[in-house]
């Protein structure tokens, strides 16, 4: 049985996020941005990454603060193997230590994770068929941001601009890869290591 958190039903959280059911690993997050425990909740409650991530986390924090961790990351990593194969057993601690990020970095986690999985999308894309409706399933899962809508080709008529062509040979596609490696750009500034 998988543990279930109660939300509220007015929470961003509820919304399915994973329609894709992409499984990035912890590492390329890691990699890519400075993840709290809020991000790490919201990663595990859509499926992103497993709940164990809670303990790898908790490891590399406690490795890099020892002396200044919450009780709560040490009780993470002290958890057996066989305790943490439950998804509920990581709960008590990461609930505790999502109530202690800030209120600005908790309002960047969904940001924060569309940019991580835009740009495994982007350097992924030779897998994809038609990037094209990975952009247009993302921007439904993350609820259809403004940063999204010219990629996921739902431009209004009147940015016909954006359609036009640069030069006789650039493709369609040429151009949406063009527009979301400026995105990343952007974001990597607001959110990059």
């Amino acid at each position: 049985m998988e543990y279930q958190v109660q939300l509220d039903k007015k929470s961003i959280y509820n919304i399915d996020r994973n329609t894709l059911n992409l499984s990035i690993p912890y590492s390329y997050f890691s990699n890519l941005v400075k993840l709290n425990w809020n991000d790490i909740f919201f990663g595990i409650e859509h499926r992103y990454f497993p709940h164990q991530i809670a303990i790898e986390h908790a490891s590399l924090e406690l490795s890099n603060n020892i002396d200044n961790s919450p009780q709560e990351v040490l009780e993470l990593v002290l958890l057996t193997p066989k305790e943490a194969i439950f998804p509920h057993s990581i709960h008590p601690y990461i609930d505790i230590l999502v109530k202690n990020v800030s209120k600005e970095e908790k309002s960047n986690t969904i940001d924060k994770m569309m940019y991580v999985i835009l740009n495994w999308g982007f350097e992924n894309i030779k897998q994809f068929e038609n990037p094209d409706e990975f952009l247009k399933i993302v921007y439904a899962d993350f609820d259809y941001p403004e940063k999204l809508r010219k990629l996921a080709g739902y431009a209004p008529a009147s940015w016909k601009n954006f359609f036009v062509y640069k030069s006789p040979c650039e493709s369609t596609e040429e151009r949406m890869i063009g527009h979301w490696s400026e995105l990343l750009e952007k974001e990597k500034i607001r959110f990059g290591k």
